[in-house]
């Protein structure tokens, strides 16, 4: 097994992206210089650091806009842990009213389907299934993953390129449709405090009031209809209402992924062998998984290197489990045993062969 030259205190490897490293052998966001997902960006920096501020602030948005029309939220439902609880905390700690809703793709987990099911009936919510046209989904990750700039899957890789699409632009535009459409003033997502990407704690409002048309829908790839499926304000909201759009667990207290498990289950709101990522992530995530190991990419580096960092997790076992699904990787055993049923579902849907990809 080859081991790569990491970050002495967490797991961020020597070629990660953007990364440096002083004498010591720290990288940049273990000093201080970045904050997972987000490069220098003061902006960020600052909201982090009134985080008691900004909870305040969330409180008192749901307050100002309780009780207008028959939402007071609109929530992404995926089955997993987090949504799954803050669909628990909004019903239960502010006793909101809320839609929950949910972008089916194609490749869901059936799991994840049944835990959604599940909660619902329990906390008694009012929840929708949206399935668009099943070829639109084909169309879109065909093209994120055959046609994307090879600099950029080295950079970014497979998960963080497709996923990164999949989950802003597409299902939380979605969510704004539907919220503009029912006038339903706040969406609020589960993103936890280790998925900070592009966003940290809210949409920008400049963002909502702009097109997320993509602008290489205009590839063969795609048909005119599919402009459609994506959040666009000249259409999606003509009467001029724009929704907001608020990730709480950035700001609130987040005791992590293992004790909020515990907590659903503890609740009753979804079985003990039923909150795993590993049941309930989209077929798909594997597959990309599986892609960025075979390349030396592993898209878990950085939510199990910021785990370390804030002293959640000890950098030991992780590190173990890391060099292990590479190798499982590499030698095939997780595509052709661990995987194969997700990743072979994810390759019928696409209508793609492994060789065309590896």
């Amino acid at each position: 097994m080859i081991f790569k030259k990491r970050c002495t205190k967490c797991l961020i490897p020597a070629d990660f992206p953007g990364i440096s490293f002083n004498s010591d052998g720290l990288c940049s966001y273990c000093l201080g210089q970045q904050h997972y997902g987000i490069s220098g960006d003061e902006r960020v920096r600052k909201m982090l650091s009134e985080k008691d501020k900004l909870k305040g602030d969330f409180e008192n948005r749901l307050e100002e806009f309780r009780g207008r029309g028959q939402y007071d939220c609109l929530v992404p439902l995926s089955g997993g842990k987090d949504s799954c609880y803050l669909l628990y905390l909004l019903k239960n700690r502010y006793n909101l009213r809320i839609l929950a809703y949910t972008l089916d793709n194609g490749l869901l987990s059936p799991v994840a389907k049944g835990n959604i099911k599940h909660i619902t009936d329990r906390l008694e919510i009012d929840h929708i299934f949206a399935a668009p046209q099943i070829g639109f989904f084909r169309r879109l990750y065909r093209y994120l993953i055959l046609c994307t700039e090879k600099n950029e899957l080295k950079q970014k890789g497979y998960s963080h390129t497709v996923c990164s699409v999949c989950n802003k632009t597409v299902i939380l535009g979605f969510a704004l449709k539907e919220a503009a459409n029912r006038d339903i003033p706040l969406v609020i997502g589960g993103l936890g405090p280790d998925q900070i990407r592009k966003y940290f704690y809210e949409v920008p409002n400049e963002e909502i009031q702009r097109s997320w048309v993509p602008p290489w829908l205009d590839s063969q790839f795609f048909v005119d209809e599919d402009r459609r499926y994506f959040w666009d304000p000249g259409v999606d909201a003509k009467r001029g209402f724009l929704p907001q759009v608020m990730f709480p667990f950035h700001v609130m207290d987040y005791p992590g992924p293992d004790k909020i498990a515990g907590e659903i289950v503890r609740l009753g709101l979804v079985k003990k062998n039923r909150i795993s990522p590993r049941v309930t992530n989209c077929h798909l995530t594997w597959l990309l998984q599986f892609l960025d190991m075979k390349k030396g990419f592993h898209p878990m580096v950085a939510i199990l290197s910021y785990e370390i960092r804030i002293g959640r997790i000890s950098r030991t076992k992780p590190l173990i489990l890391l060099e292990l699904s590479n190798l499982l990787a590499k030698t095939g055993i997780y595509r052709n045993f661990i995987r194969s049923r997700q990743i072979n579902s994810a390759l019928k849907f696409l209508d793609l062969k492994i060789r065309e990809l590896i």
